[in-house]
């Protein structure tokens, strides 16, 4: 009994040394079972790493391709500058294109501009010849529509006005429209004011028959003051300018300024009187 007692002792002891023994077992297996879980982790890690090795590759070939892409903006960028340019350029050829059409009318105008200033200098220097040709005034006349005219700033009798026009070669002024009428006017009073003054116009021959002193009819051109000519006191057979710049006949022997005309060219005379149908009669009261 001693015996068994022995060995169920030294049973028991080995017993409990195999519990303290399956305590280490189950950590191994333990262990074991994660390596088996690292190693399968690492089998997928190699994978994944294979993997991006392969992917790799085709990264490096792509930041090639972005590196040629980056070398081809910078003649892209300057390809599209070049084009900007063309199309300013392009813009400008076509306003040159414009300026030339433009300079060509211009150069038709021109052309035309200049044969038609030829024109107008060849007919300026006829003219100018003409102008040189014709009869001027002489000294202190003034020229009006081919006649020459000059106011006289002193008193004469109607028949003693008309020889001083004779002295000159002319005759008194004979304003046969209102246009000749109206310079009279200004060139009288340019001297005289509004003073009267003869001009050659008279009925000495019939009474109520006007005539001019070369001879001729009066015509239709009058300018007579309202109520003129009235022949007042039968003595007035003579015509003037009054005051108003009208025509009002007046007693010839009267002393007014004078109007004188005479064509041009001809010189001033130096003796005797131009014929004129005046009456010297007519100068003294009747």
């Amino acid at each position: 009994m001693r015996q068994l007692s022995t060995t169920l002792d030294a049973l028991k002891r080995d017993q409990d040394n195999m519990r303290q023994l399956s305590t280490p077992l189950d950590a191994l297996k333990r262990d074991q079972d994660d390596m088996r879980q690292l190693s399968t982790a690492l089998d997928a890690l190699k994978r994944d790493q294979d993997d991006v090795r392969q992917l790799s590759t085709p990264l490096d070939a792509l930041k090639r391709d972005q590196d040629d892409i980056r070398q081809l903006s910078t003649p892209l960028d300057a390809l599209k500058r070049d084009q900007d340019d063309m199309r300013q350029l392009s813009t400008t050829v076509d306003a040159l294109k414009r300026d030339q059409d433009d300079m060509r009318q211009l150069s038709t105008t021109d052309d035309t501009l200049k044969r038609d200033l030829d024109k107008e200098g060849s007919r300026t220097a006829a003219l100018e010849q003409r102008l040189h040709e014709m009869p001027s005034c002489p000294t202190g006349y003034t020229m009006f529509r081919g006649t020459c005219y000059k106011a006289f700033n002193t008193r004469k009798t109607f028949s003693d006005a008309a020889a001083a026009c004779g002295e000159d070669g002319g005759t008194l002024a004979m304003p046969r429209d209102a246009e000749t009428d109206t310079f009279l006017i200004s060139l009288h009073s340019a001297v005289s004011g509004k003073r009267p003054f003869w001009f050659g116009l008279h009925d000495q021959r019939e009474e109520g028959s006007f005539e001019w002193v070369d001879g001729s009819s009066l015509g239709t051109y009058n300018s007579w003051c309202p109520g003129e000519p009235n022949n007042n006191r039968g003595r007035e057979d003579c015509v003037l300018h009054n005051s108003e710049d009208e025509w009002n006949d007046a007693p010839c022997n009267r002393k007014y300024r004078f109007i004188c005309q005479i064509v041009p060219g001809r010189p001033l005379a130096t003796g005797g009187t131009l014929t004129t149908n005046v009456l010297r009669l007519s100068d003294h009261p009747q």
